[in-house]
């Protein structure tokens, strides 16, 4: 990764007590832009949208579909081929549109998709390798772990893809929106409840809520997970720089 070296992370000094830093996938560590995607759909093809959609589609309304689809999508209670198969029903199987001039077909947009609009942030990327490499080193107490709204389908290829077994490697500190054991997403409490029963069984039978610091780019999850006695910190990959994150771990005892 290229950035800059960040302070070493560890737990606060005047404790040993094990902390863990968790992290948000999307709009932290890498990004599924479904909205993108859409948003380059609609505006290749405005003219068949407007022309044969009797209500003159907008991509307002495409982003709306698409909210309301991943909603079930996150929690595993519809598949990949129904989250897209809405647009075909809809629009795609009565006229031709094309993405990058060529015929969308439930494959080629499946396919495109993880090409094209899933993308790592490489700023959240390098403080995670930081940590795990201070951790193969024994230099530090923290253990790291992942807590989204991911769908059965895309979370695996991200993990798969950018190698995310071999940072995060306490599968229990993984959990997932779409998890058999979960099927719910933040901000409910739900998810944050299975954390803490994960973090339990991995062997830290005495973890507290206040032990975990939590990073999400959206305010009502941060929000949920203070709520639920988390340290939270609102975060955005793309949008902002890794110091700002940094600073906000020293802040509350979770770097030095």
């Amino acid at each position: 990764m290229s950035q800059q070296p960040s302070p070493t992370p560890t737990d606060n000094n005047s404790s040993t007590r094990k902390k863990f830093i968790i992290f948000d996938m999307g709009g932290v560590l890498i990004s599924t832009d479904f909205n993108n995607c859409l948003k380059t759909i609609y505006n290749e093809n405005q003219t068949t949208f407007q022309q044969h959609q009797p209500n003159a589609t907008t991509v307002e309304d495409l982003l709306e579909l698409v909210k309301k689809q991943f909603s079930q999508y996150k929690i595993g209670a519809i598949t990949e081929d129904q989250f897209w198969g809405v647009f075909f029903e809809k629009y795609f199987n009565h006229q031709q549109y094309y993405l990058h001039g060529q015929l969308i077909t439930l494959e080629y947009l499946k396919e495109q998709f993880r090409k094209e609009f899933i993308i790592p942030f490489y700023n959240g990327l390098a403080l995670v390798e930081e940590i795990r490499d201070k951790q193969k080193k024994n230099q530090t107490q923290l253990s790291i772990g992942i807590m989204s709204n991911h769908s059965k389908e895309w979370f695996p290829y991200c993990v798969e893809r950018w190698k995310l077994d071999t940072l995060f490697v306490e599968p229990l500190l993984i959990v997932n929106s779409s998890d058999d054991d979960v099927q719910c997403g933040k901000p409910k409490l739900k998810i944050m409840e299975q954390l803490m029963n994960r973090i339990k069984k991995a062997g830290y039978e005495d973890a507290v809520p206040s032990d975990i610091a939590f990073i999400d780019d959206k305010q009502a999850n941060v929000d949920a997970a203070i709520q639920y006695g988390m340290k939270g910190i609102c975060w955005h990959g793309k949008k902002q720089h890794l110091n700002e994150l940094i600073q906000a771990l020293q802040k509350i005892g979770f770097l030095y």
